[in-house]
């Protein structure tokens, strides 16, 4: 004897550990046989804006992606404004508990001066359940409402005697990382330097 379904099967259905839903939860269950999760970015060179006659004199950013540190949990609408069911924008770490952003900056012997009133500034964004409300575009302080943290000087942690160092983030949450977290580092030459003397610096950054 067959009995008819309720509804035809969903086209692409896949029982395979990724996607298998039978119960049709919301949210979905636990995905099984999930690769290694780990984010890589290309190196790039820190492009620097000058302001003769300000302070700071020269200004650089750089910013990570908008990360989704709980990932498992697919399927879900926040209660706010925006739909982020599949965390559209977000870069996915799996497992992410325990896992840091790490960052290489080099460079910092390319010149006499490239270490010469030099200041890095770091400031952290997230959201608990949207990743819409995280601007991508954030990048000075106070342009968004899910800044966490003010701009802390991590200067200290860079002023080694070695032409390189390594930074190492912990997102936000202490145990369990909330589930939207971004990071931004500026960048700042207090003193006014000829063009030729700016820092340049290469930033590499990794997440696993």
């Amino acid at each position: 004897m067959s009995y008819r379904l309720p509804a035809p099967l969903r086209e692409q259905y896949s029982t395979e550990g990724q996607f298998r839903n039978p119960a049709g939860t919301v949210p979905l269950p636990n995905p099984t046989n999930m690769p290694a999760s780990a984010w890589f970015a290309n190196r790039a060179l820190l492009g620097w804006t000058t302001a003769p006659g300000s302070t700071p004199y020269a200004t650089g950013t750089w910013g990570s992606p908008t990360f989704d540190l709980q990932p498992q949990l697919r399927g879900l609408a926040p209660s706010g404004t925006s739909n982020n069911r599949r965390a559209v924008g977000a870069v996915p770490i799996w497992n992410s508990r325990g896992k840091y952003l790490h960052i290489q900056i080099e460079g910092l012997y390319a010149n006499s001066r490239s270490r010469t009133s030099l200041v890095v500034l770091s400031r952290e964004y997230g959201h608990i359940s949207d990743r819409g409300k995280i601007d991508t575009s954030a990048i000075s302080v106070g342009s968004d409402s899910t800044q966490l943290t003010q701009n802390a000087d991590i200067t200290a942690h860079i002023t080694t005697d070695t032409p390189t160092a390594i930074l190492n983030f912990r997102p936000w949450g202490e145990g369990s990382y909330i589930r939207y977290w971004k990071l931004i580092l500026e960048f700042q030459q207090v003193e006014q330097q000829p063009a030729n003397f700016l820092p340049e610096l290469t930033i590499s950054a990794a997440f696993y």
